[in-house]
């Protein structure tokens, strides 16, 4: 959920857009948002009070941002033992299957067997497979206790601290709040699929054979279709892209180069909240075009 400052930095936008769009008279007393409705827009205002309400109300279980792409080469940390492991491990094998978890989550632990089966299976490692466990540490989840269940669950796999390394803070920052999160990385130490939520051996199995297969049946990469307003990528233009752009403009999220392109509706080479008005604005009927 946003802290409360994002939230005062979004309503304080909203204003501003109400501002700009000559709305009316516009106040916020005890929690409501008070305003006079001139010129038609009605449509508008309605669509920016969703967005608030989704901001501030909804806790999404997927990613903000996908980690896909994300890099962890130059990692650098320690196993449980304390030695160290840099992101030369991913060099050494054709896939790497990483899974955070945390001590207090029991979807985390449940899968303790399964990941335990899927490390030992003489198949996978001829084919290249390694297993990694990646343990979020905070004042319930300690070494102490991360290292007591994985002896209790037999679990014989290499695990890692995420510690202070960029890079594993990255790939954190951009795989949302919920866990347990299991990563596909191949040799070059970059993360190609990855899943949120716990999962039984057969879909473990079926999400490593997903990783096999972008290996070693790569796509060609073709230069992506830019639509204007489309900044969550999904072909339409809608209140969720307008979403996107207000935590943007409030520094809640980061944009990559193709989303700032198609964010920038107005052409003014900056992504702004006038850039979200006008993708609500067309979201809402009330223009055809950018």
């Amino acid at each position: 959920m946003p802290h409360a400052l994002d939230f005062i930095s979004l309503i304080c936008k909203i204003k501003l857009i109400m501002h700009v769009l000559s709305v009316g008279k516009i106040g916020i007393t005890t929690g409501r948002i008070i305003y006079q409705e001139e010129n038609g827009m009605k449509k508008i205002i309605a669509l920016l009070l969703t967005v608030i309400c989704v901001l501030s109300c909804i806790r999404s279980t997927k990613a903000e941002t996908d980690p896909v792409g994300c890099m962890l080469d130059k990692m650098s940390t320690v196993d449980f033992d304390g030695n160290a492991v840099t992101g030369e491990i991913f060099s050494q094998y054709k896939l790497t299957f990483l899974n955070y978890w945390v001590t207090w989550c029991k979807p985390c632990i449940d899968e303790f067997p399964h990941i335990q089966a899927v490390s030992v299976n003489a198949e996978y490692a001829e084919r290249g497979l390694n297993v990694l466990g990646l343990l979020l540490e905070d004042s319930d989840s300690t070494l102490a206790k991360a290292k007591d269940y994985l002896k209790k669950n037999a679990c014989t796999y290499t695990n890692l601290r995420a510690g202070e390394d960029e890079q594993i803070a990255e790939l954190k920052s951009k795989s949302g709040s919920s866990l347990p999160v299991s990563y596909l990385i191949n040799s070059d130490g970059m993360v190609i699929s990855y899943h949120v939520g716990g999962m039984n051996l057969k879909q473990i199995k079926d999400f490593i054979e997903e990783g096999f297969r972008i290996i070693e049946n790569p796509q060609p990469t073709e230069d992506p279709e830019i639509i204007k307003g489309d900044v969550n990528g999904d072909k339409t233009v809608n209140t969720g892209d307008a979403t996107v752009v207000l935590k943007y403009s409030a520094g809640m999220v980061d944009l990559d180069e193709m989303q700032l392109i198609a964010g920038d509706v107005n052409r003014d080479d900056n992504v702004n909240t006038g850039d979200a008005t006008q993708i609500l604005k067309f979201a809402a009927g009330m223009i055809t075009e950018f």
